[in-house]
């Protein structure tokens, strides 16, 4: 989608997890953010989309598709809460998406995709929410290993936050393991740290949904 859209911010968010409840791995969903940079034809990014994820889809999985213009609605933000909370069925999930103006549609199998997919677009709208994948052009999200937290302030993330206490963090190093795995809180990207036992100005990154 390069030729038509810049992408803001890819987000993964964390739904119920029950025995009830089918998903491929761990219940999670995804909403890419993207912004225009002219003109487009909904119809055929829809379309675009659809063929996309069909062709790289693993198999046994049942993707949705939900796609949203402008303001999102509070519907769509109270169904994606609630399927934090409890399993939500796919006719309250496409009530919901009709009444919205929204669409929303499950690709294969049993289409229950579809309920992650209009969730995934409500939590990310909070900006309150989930686990960043990718941040606008940049590469921050393939950043492994030990890092200055002042580098990391400086290329985009905008707060490390000590979990215990809730401290913000602006000078030591901090371990990020094998990926940079920033929060999207209170509309900020944000990394979550705990101190490594032992060593001063020392941290470790802990990884959250």
């Amino acid at each position: 989608l390069a030729d038509r859209f810049e992408t803001l911010m890819i987000t993964r968010h964390q739904l119920f997890m029950h025995p009830e409840g089918p998903y491929t791995q761990k219940n999670g969903c995804a909403a890419i953010r993207l912004k225009p940079l002219n003109n487009f034809d909904l119809e055929t990014l829809i379309l675009d989309l659809k063929n996309w994820i069909l062709q790289w889809i693993p198999v046994g999985a049942d993707p949705g598709l939900c796609v949203s213009v402008g303001q999102v609605s509070e519907s769509i933000v109270a169904i994606g809460l609630a399927a934090q909370q409890r399993l939500v069925s796919q006719d309250e999930s496409l009530a919901v998406a009709s009444t919205a103006g929204c669409f929303l549609e499950g690709l294969t199998g049993t289409r229950d995709g579809l309920i992650g997919a209009l969730a995934a677009i409500g939590l990310q709208s909070t900006l309150n929410d989930g686990r960043v994948i990718k941040l606008g052009q940049s590469n921050i999200c393939e950043r492994s290993g030990p890092k200055l937290i002042a580098d990391l302030l400086r290329i985009g993330v905008d707060e490390v936050r000590c979990i215990e206490t809730g401290r913000t963090l602006f000078s030591g190093t901090i371990d990020l393991g094998k990926r940079l795995r920033p929060n999207l809180r209170a509309g900020k990207i944000v990394v979550f740290a705990t101190a490594q036992s032992g060593w001063c100005d020392e941290w470790l990154a802990v990884r959250q949904t």
